[in-house]
């Protein structure tokens, strides 16, 4: 998985706080466990640097790292509709069947990129896209989120089919943040209810 940096992390939270407050979230980071204390946090960048150290960088598997990727994955859940999810799951197969391990296949750069796109228009669709872009690097290898810094942000797709009423709601699936060997993970259901999966 690319390291995300702290500017992109603290992004992260603010996307989180787009329909709450930092208090509320901070409240929720406490109840979940990541961190124990209330004081010292009243800001964004106070709470993601209290998360950025606690996890030394989203480096170490704490629970405040643990915390963070639970909340994503619950907000990414809760705007992806079953059809969108598996139509990203789709693309994501196919966007790992330009890798090799950790590099870009001989031959498949282009190929790549487009499904990149693809990919992240999609879920700009649903999520807008600064949140589309920052989901997509939390699951990408390196050499892919190389890629992704260096693109504009994606245009939202207009060819979707009208949302379902069923949500993900996270459902489980971390999305992406424990396997190094796929960009989205291709092995995620985004309609499934299980704990056992945790896809690259």
């Amino acid at each position: 998985m690319a390291q995300l940096s702290i500017e992109e992390f603290e992004q992260c939270l603010e996307t989180l706080t787009t329909d709450s407050s930092v208090g509320s979230l901070r409240d929720r980071f406490v109840r979940i466990g990541a961190f124990h204390t209330r004081k010292g946090i009243a800001t964004l960048s106070q709470l993601a640097q209290r998360l950025w150290t606690l996890s030394s960088g989203l480096k170490r598997p704490t629970p405040a790292l643990h915390g963070f990727q639970a909340l994503w994955a619950d907000w990414l859940g809760s705007k992806l509709d079953d059809g969108t999810g598996h139509l990203l799951d789709e693309i994501a197969n196919a966007i790992n069947e330009a890798l090799d391990g950790n590099e870009i296949r001989d031959a498949m750069r282009d190929a790549l990129e487009e499904r990149l796109s693809r990919y992240e228009s999609v879920l700009a669709a649903r999520v807008g896209p600064i949140a589309a872009r920052l989901d997509t690097l939390q699951k990408a290898l390196p050499v892919v989120a190389e890629l992704l810094r260096g693109r504009a942000l994606p245009e939202p797709a207009t060819d979707l089919p009208e949302p379902t009423d069923e949500h993900v709601h996270g459902a489980g699936c971390e999305h992406g943040h424990g396997d190094d060997e796929h960009v989205h993970g291709a092995d995620c259901d985004h309609g499934q209810d299980d704990d056992e999966k945790n896809p690259g």
